[in-house]
């Protein structure tokens, strides 16, 4: 399988959609923390919507917590 790593707004993320969430554990204190002192060292994965629209399909903590 192959996919692209890129940067996009967080604002074009559809943090609405949550057709592939798994989880129900909503906690993202310690994420916030880990992000903050090592960065985002796994990226989501995404997938295009629209024109510049991103579904999460894993990460949605790790968006929440960059939010």
């Amino acid at each position: 399988m192959d996919w692209d790593t890129f940067d996009t707004d967080l604002g074009g993320i559809d943090i609405a959609n949550n057709t592939y969430r798994i989880t129900t554990d909503q906690s993202i204190e310690p994420l916030i923390a880990s992000i903050g002192a090592l960065g985002l060292l796994n990226p989501p994965f995404t997938f295009p919507k629209g024109s510049r629209k991103y579904m999460v399909v894993s990460g949605f903590k790790r968006v929440a917590a960059c939010r």
